[in-house]
């Protein structure tokens, strides 16, 4: 006997999907676990709803049912077919592919498709604010968490890109909640500023017992809603207004610092997504419109140096995306003959006055890690241009070797408090917890570009023994980036310390926020699993096999196409990667109509 139909205040919570697994579903459409697995996300209701108009009757679906396996059948005889051409192509070669020893051109290829893989973009969806929840002034948190968040970001975002100067930024924000509460208007541009900082700071703060936001918030709806969802509401407020027509054509200062803040944002938090992108574009945009490629003086100091921050935090963001993987690898905008701007002074916020002087390097500043950063993504930019130059080898790997030694260079002259070595603490270094963040960062930017470097060469150095140094230093790379990504996870995970440790144990645990970082750290596996498949060494396998799975679990659920590559990479370690480059050759688009098996 067939049940009632449910009534839709009876219908589940959760998609199919996550019934049928038995997983948690976060309720929406389409929630994180299909997403992640790139499938239809259904629900009871959505099925109900059609179900109710449109009636398929038996006949009918398995008409549809046979189609769909005679379909199936043909593409599965023409993939046998091409197959049997694939087996019967070996010639006079009497060892399969996929038998011994992998090639060194093999493993070479079949690594640079796993790292094409893991850097490609999830594909986003981005939830639709209500009419009521569209204005900005009412997606804001009250004004004692806007103190704490604002504080937050100060200590753990804004230590790496410094698009704002603090004191007026803080002094802005409470003459905004007081014209808010008076009835006044604020400017929109101002509000999504705003956001965007709120944003950040909840995204690498995700604790909300350090915050207090999920129960003191100003909105009725934001005391029940997640730390997640709280921080993709924000943002996404800050982006509507972005991309709305007054965001585009009145370009100003907060606006772009605005943008600026959203780009680090969405690099950490999705990749280099298409959104990013876009609002990066939109970016150069108005920073060329504003005027800030040319250096005029200003009688305020500190608009002056915020200018030359902006400028500078955009160029050098521009050259180091254009040295990973992604759709704009070897390609920049901002070429360094069209423009002229001094950098950004070494002091501290607090210090900006008319006529003062920058401090030495090997003195700490809130502006120190800001710029070696622009000097780092400068040498990126000049080694990017080197090899394009040249083509051929030996003079290519000549150009290689000269550039490695330019960015050990750069190492060794590193401050004292950026060096590997270096065990700042803020006991040694009051006010400046922040300090073991930003060395993370520059070394990992550092040791995995470096190491990107050797890659070609460090295979070959197997059979020519002039590549031999390419292997050593691509190998102590890889090493040190996981050294550095297991001593960022490590620190978070201890506990009953003293309150300064505390705080720096909150900057440390950004690294597990970061897109960016987990790239870093999927390429330095990347290369040692080449290295390990190159010796055949079944213990080293084994190692990293575990690291890959440990590494699968820390990464976040929307780094999908980062977790199906370490699929792949750790298939490659288990079986080799011979069968594996004879099945990615087949033409899978042509062969299988990936719509019915979804």
């Amino acid at each position: 006997m067939n049940s009632e139909r449910r009534s839709p205040w009876q219908q589940p919570a959760s998609c199919e999907l996550c019934r049928r697994k038995k997983i948690r579903c976060d309720k929406r459409r389409p929630c994180a676990s299909c997403t992640t697995r790139e499938v239809e996300c259904r629900y009871a209701d959505s099925a109900a709803a059609a179900g109710g108009n449109v009636v398929v009757g038996a006949a009918d679906r398995h008409a549809s049912l046979e189609q769909t396996v005679g379909e199936m059948d043909v593409r599965l005889k023409r993939l046998e077919a091409l197959l049997l051409r694939v087996d019967s192509s070996g010639g006079d070669n009497p060892v399969p592919r996929g038998v011994g020893q992998d090639t060194s051109s093999a493993i070479s290829q079949t690594c640079n498709r796993l790292e094409t893989l893991a850097a490609s973009a999830d594909i986003i969806h981005r939830p639709v604010l209500e009419r009521e929840g569209s204005r900005l002034a009412v997606q804001l948190p009250a004004l004692p968490v806007a103190r704490v968040l604002f504080e937050q970001y100060v200590h753990t975002a804004d230590c790496l890109h410094r698009e704002i100067h603090i004191p007026s930024t803080r002094a802005l924000m409470e003459t905004t909640y007081t014209e808010l509460m008076v009835g006044n208007p604020v400017p929109d541009e101002t509000l999504a500023f705003f956001l965007a900082i709120f944003a950040s700071s909840a995204f690498y703060n995700p604790n909300e017992e350090d915050t207090g936001y999920s129960s003191s918030s100003s909105t009725s709806t934001a005391a029940t809603t997640s730390t997640t969802s709280i921080t993709v509401r924000w943002r996404e407020a800050a982006i509507a207004y972005i991309i709305g027509r007054q965001g585009v054509v009145s370009p100003s200062m907060i606006t772009l610092q605005c943008l600026s803040i959203l780009l680090y944002l969405l690099w950490d938090a999705e990749g280099q997504s298409a959104e990013f992108h876009a609002l990066r574009g939109l970016a150069y945009a108005q920073a060329i419109q504003l005027g800030i490629h040319r250096d005029t003086h200003s009688p305020n100091p500190v608009e002056t140096e915020l200018r030359r921050r902006l400028w500078w935090h955009l160029a050098s963001t521009d050259w180091l995306i254009a040295t990973v993987p992604g759709s704009y690898e070897g390609v920049y905008t901002f070429h360094p003959g069209h423009f002229s701007v001094p950098y950004p002074v070494n002091l501290d916020d607090g210090d900006i006055v008319p006529g003062a002087q920058g401090k030495s390097a090997d003195q700490p500043t809130e502006m120190s890690y800001v710029l070696h950063r622009i000097q780092f993504a400068a040498l990126c930019r000049d080694a990017m241009d080197a090899l394009r130059q040249v083509e051929e080898e030996p003079m290519r790997y000549e150009v290689t070797l000269r550039m490695s030694g330019r960015f050990l260079a750069f190492l060794d002259a590193l401050p004292w408090f950026f060096q590997p070595e270096s065990t700042v603490t803020e006991v040694e270094i009051p006010g400046r917890p922040y300090l073991a963040r930003q060395r993370s960062a520059l070394l990992y930017g550092l040791f995995s570009r470096l190491g990107r470097l050797h890659r070609p060469y460090a295979l070959q150095a197997f059979e020519n023994q002039t590549y031999a140094a390419s292997r050593t230093i691509g190998v102590q790379c890889a090493e040190q980036l996981l050294q550095i990504h297991a001593a960022t996870r490590d620190s978070t995970q201890q506990e009953h310390q003293h309150q300064h440790q505390q705080q720096h144990q909150r900057h440390q645990q950004q690294l597990s926020h970061s897109h960016s970082m987990d790239q870093h750290s999927f390429n330095a596996l990347l290369l040692l699993s080449m290295e390990a498949i190159k010796t055949q060494s079944q213990p080293r396998k084994q190692e990293l096999v575990q690291l890959c799975r440990a590494f699968q679990v820390q990464c976040s659920s929307a780094s999908g196409s980062l977790i199906r590559a370490l699929d792949q990479l750790i298939e490659m370690l288990l079986h080799g990667i011979g069968q594996m480059g004879e099945l990615w050759e087949l033409p899978w688009d042509d062969l299988v109509d990936w719509s019915i098996l979804q």
